[in-house]
This record gives C-alpha cells, structure tokens and sequence, in this order.
C-alpha cells in the first residue's frame, strides 16, 4: 500500500508504555499520527492493535504527549507538569490573556516552580479568552521540543511574544 505520507516514527508509545501502530483505520479515516477525533477526555489517542489486513483498530490508548515521537504536524502539546487539567492537552491558539492576544506558547514569568517555562491555555472561551482559574493551562517546556517551546508552536511559528504584545485588545 502507498499512504500519502510516511507512517509515523514507531516509538511513539501511550501513557501506559504500549507501542502506538500506525497507520489504523477508524471509522472512515485513516490515521497516520495520534488524534483528538471522538477524544472522550480531551487527550489524543492511538490504536494499540489492529487487524491486520485492515488495519481497523482494534485496541486503543492515550498517546504519551511528553514523548517527542508522538509529536504531530501544527499541534502544540502541554506537558505533564502543570495543573491537571491542563496535562497532556492541545494548546489553544491564539488565546487572550490579561489583554494579550498570544499566538504561540507564551513565557511563564510568575516566580514558582515553572519559572522560565513557555504556557499555553488549554480551555478558552468562545471569543478566545483563557479561562482562568480552573487549571485550564499547560507547560510548554524549557524549549527542548520545537513544536511546543519558546514560540515555536505551529502554524503560527513567526509569531513571538513581541507580536503578542502588539495586538493587545
């Protein structure tokens, strides 16, 4: 079979160690890379199992988001250091944030134990504002992971914190 683009790297695993397979089939689509289609607690997931003349699942699990294989394609994923709510999560962008309109993981800058790190919100409203104080926020990390760390988030990488501050509003 000829697929429109390479299987994804095979040491992208779950939360429980298991090897992600790829590509499967589910429902109509086939996917190449872990997904947030039909997510149940808003993390992304992958078959474990298929059938193998199919390649239907058969078996799935949540994708390790701190496992830089598991990275995919414009999709800006939190680490698992930050509140609950926000581990392991898609960052939503652009989000507002204290009159800021941020396109990219932004530069966590309270004096706390994440100092240092970049942050995204996980959870918005329907006009893009954070919500906030419900823990509806993840870690970017300390820039080791280009898709996720000191505005690198795709697709909007040419956007910095600069740009951010200038479309306050």
């Amino acid at each position: 079979a000829v697929y429109p683009h390479e299987p994804f790297p095979k040491d992208c695993t779950t939360l429980n160690g298991e090897k992600c397979v790829f590509p499967f089939k589910y429902g109509e689509k086939t996917y190449h890379e872990c997904t947030f289609d039909k997510t149940d607690n808003g993390l992304p997931w992958c078959a474990t199992s298929v059938a193998n003349s199919t390649r239907v699942m058969t078996t799935s699990d949540d994708c390790d988001s701190t496992n830089y294989a598991c990275q995919f394609n414009n999709i800006c994923l939190t680490d698992l250091s930050g509140p609950k709510n926000g581990r392991g999560k898609k960052c939503q962008f652009p989000f507002k944030y204290d009159g800021v309109t941020y396109y990219n993981c932004a530069k966590w800058n309270w004096k706390t134990e994440h100092y240092g790190k970049h942050w995204c919100s996980t959870k918005t409203d329907r006009d893009g504002n954070h919500i906030n104080g419900e823990g509806n926020l993840g870690f970017c990390g300390f820039c080791e992971n280009t898709v996720c760390g000191c505005d690198y988030c795709p697709p909007y990488a040419f956007f910095t914190e600069a740009y951010a501050r200038r479309t306050r509003g």
